[in-house]
């Protein structure tokens, strides 16, 4: 799908490339112009989180508390 969008193909254009190699959506049904948009931002959202979301380890001490 990246690729087909960055051709600048329409959704229509892409769901028609599905369905005509017989990939279906993870439901089995074929695809169609509205849901190639939704997985396509769905896509895009999720490379987002990706490219944004860093882990961060930081240092933890534990100590004995000699009071308690």
């Amino acid at each position: 799908m990246r690729q087909m969008v960055a051709e600048r193909f329409t959704n229509q254009q892409i769901a028609d490339v599905y369905n005509r190699l017989g990939i279906m959506t993870p439901s089995g049904k074929q695809y169609y112009a509205e849901l190639v948009g939704a997985t396509w931002s769905k896509l895009r959202k999720r490379d987002l989180r990706k490219a944004t979301n860093t882990i961060k380890f930081i240092e933890i001490k534990l100590y004995k508390d000699d009071d308690g």
